[in-house]
């Protein structure tokens, strides 16, 4: 069970990175 939560914020923490480098490469 906490190894499935841990996945989970993992994930969402890898989807947040990749939307911030798009707008990053966006602006440039």
């Amino acid at each position: 069970m906490r190894i499935e939560i841990m996945i989970d914020k993992e994930q969402k923490l890898s989807q947040a990175t990749l939307d911030t480098l798009e707008s990053e490469l966006y602006r440039n």
